[in-house]
């Protein structure tokens, strides 16, 4: 149960990450994601963090709009636990040069080039 529970924690810390840099359809997608996968498991939110749900998803309401907020949330519901996983994971990569978390689809990101061992003395 543990486990599981980290996984969902951090698919909503990703989702509240989401929000906060502006990209509400994907937010409301891991939302959606977490939200069915704790109905499903039967690990409900508690009292504080229902809350500070239900504050976020008003955000992304206002934001959306009410039609396509719930399309976002049951997109996100109707996707795998995998999918959802790698729907977090789609949106982090590290930077080469600042080692900072930058966010950007992976389908932008330049292509990895090793720079060659140096030469010995």
């Amino acid at each position: 149960n543990g486990d599981w529970l980290s996984l969902l924690l951090a698919l909503e810390v990703r989702a509240d990450q989401e929000l906060a840099c502006g990209n509400c359809e994907t937010a409301a997608r891991l939302y959606g994601a977490a939200r069915q996968a704790r109905v499903d498991m039967a690990l409900p939110l508690a009292p504080e963090d229902q809350r500070l749900l239900q504050e976020n998803l008003a955000g992304l309401e206002t934001v959306l709009g009410r039609a396509s907020l719930q399309t976002q949330l049951l997109l996100g519901a109707s996707l795998s636990l995998d999918a959802a996983i790698r729907l977090a994971l789609d949106v982090i990569t590290v930077a080469p040069i600042s080692g900072m978390l930058q966010e950007h689809p992976s389908a932008e990101l330049p292509e990895y080039v090793p720079e060659p061992p140096a030469s010995a003395p």
